[in-house]
């Protein structure tokens, strides 16, 4: 079976929309998806993400840490906490540009 690679540009900003990308095996699928980080827009972003994907297909997000605003889209707001964003992708999150890597 052949498997999708699916890899998220996100650009975040400080004030104002994100915009995420979604790449579907290096090629560009749809149009930009703009959300901010309240819960319903993070969880609209989420269904988006994983819209046609199935078991197996692979999920990178790729991001540029500006400020602290990659937080809230990387990390789960509590441990604990199954809606965050990160853990309801089901995928990797790499920062580029700042050395640490999450």
């Amino acid at each position: 079976m052949l498997r999708r690679h699916r890899t998220i540009g996100i650009d975040l900003a400080i004030r104002g929309d994100h915009v995420a990308q979604i790449f579907d095996d290096g090629r560009p699928a749809g149009r930009p998806i703009r959300f901010r980080h309240d819960p319903a827009s993070l969880d609209s972003l989420v269904a988006r993400l994983r819209d046609g994907l199935v078991e197996g297909d692979r999920m990178q997000a790729v991001m540029e840490p500006t400020g602290m605003s990659w937080f809230p889209v990387a990390l789960p707001r509590d441990k604990q906490d199954e809606n965050a964003a990160s853990i309801k992708m089901g995928i990797g999150v790499c920062r580029v540009g700042g050395g640490r890597r999450a």
